[in-house]
């Protein structure tokens, strides 16, 4: 199945007091370390944002896809991505702010991907009994529903889990991969 890579880089880190995903972590940007773990796997990859943001960006102008509206959130987001990449059947979404995701978590999930998503509408990543939806593949065919949802006022990706028929996949409890920058205090828990 023809799979994009979708690193979601639109949102406001409200939370952390300035726009997190140009700090950097072992030299890369925090929007980089995403990219790397889609390029790693041959994943044809792009950066979601907004148009505010979009020119900060050192990636190819080809590679960056521009949301109709700013801060919608991650519903939106991948309404959005799989209106932008019409030729993609299938969306694999990371967010832009989990320095230590790596190339066996984007592997396993592609591994995993191509047979279950024959039968289900996604495949979610588990870890510590919490549903990371924004680590998720996306079947083309939940658009109308992303559409439908959107339409109804809804912003939740449980929403859309809660309409869809996904698959969730189980991954360890410690997986770094999971571990997001949403305040400045969060970087310690990268040394835990």
């Amino acid at each position: 199945m023809n799979t994009a890579g979708v690193v979601l880089c639109g949102g406001k880190s409200s939370r952390y007091g300035a726009q997190k995903i140009f700090e950097t972590y072992e030299g890369s940007f925090l929007y980089e370390r995403s990219l790397q773990a889609f390029t790693s796997e041959g994943l044809p990859s792009y950066l979601l944002t907004n148009a505010e943001l979009s020119v900060h960006f050192r990636e190819p102008e080809d590679r960056i896809l521009v949301e109709g509206q700013s801060y919608q959130g991650p519903l939106y987001a991948l309404q959005s991505a799989m209106t932008l990449l019409p030729a993609s059947g299938a969306v694999f979404l990371l967010p832009a702010d989990v320095p230590r995701v790596h190339a066996a978590f984007t592997a396993r999930m592609m591994k995993h991907a191509s047979s279950i998503l024959t039968q289900k509408d996604a495949l979610i990543p588990v870890s510590q009994d919490r549903i990371h939806p924004v680590h998720g593949v996306y079947h083309r065919r939940v658009l109308p529903c992303t559409e439908q949802l959107l339409a109804e006022g809804e912003q939740s990706m449980r929403a859309l889990l809660n309409r869809i028929d996904p698959f969730y996949l189980s991954f360890s409890e410690g997986d770094p991969a999971f571990i997001n920058i949403n305040r400045f205090t969060d970087w310690s828990r990268l040394q835990e």
